[in-house]
């Protein structure tokens, strides 16, 4: 039967079927929307039963071969090596070697006034001295 030629309370029989709560609370207006929405909602869903969508794995193949000895390395515990690996012998490797850590992104200047400000807390916050962070709150009076 069509939801639009359906009486008010065969609208809340049918919601309740479908586990609306509070049907007999609701518009017959939105009852009715609710009703189509769920019938859309079971006319346009999968079915149980689904195959295996996408194309298909070989389990001879290369990939899935290597795949297969990485699982198996994991559950040994071994550690597994990823990427290029580090050649000792390279230029940059030496370069490194001779500086010690990279410095990156932009020097810390202490004379700063940020710098100076992120002390002073830093004091404030080792002397047990509480630190409001934000903006101070607005009193009216």
């Amino acid at each position: 039967m069509k939801i639009t030629e359906m009486s008010y309370q065969e609208l809340i029989a049918e919601a309740k079927e479908k586990g609306i709560e509070n049907a007999h609370r609701t518009k017959k207006v939105d009852l009715m929307n609710l009703l189509m929405v769920q019938r859309r909602k079971e006319e346009h869903s999968s079915p149980t039963t689904t195959a295996r969508r996408g194309r298909p794995v070989d389990a001879n193949s290369e990939r899935q071969k290597r795949l297969a000895e990485i699982e198996a390395r994991k559950a040994q515990g071994i550690e597994i090596k990823r990427g290029r690996p580090v050649n000792p012998e390279s230029e940059r490797q030496k370069r490194l070697a001779k500086v010690g850590t990279v410095k990156r992104g932009r020097p810390v200047l202490p004379t700063s006034e940020r710098q100076k400000r992120l002390a002073e807390m830093e004091k404030k916050r080792a002397a047990g001295i509480e630190i409001k962070r934000g903006r101070p709150k607005v009193i009216v009076e």
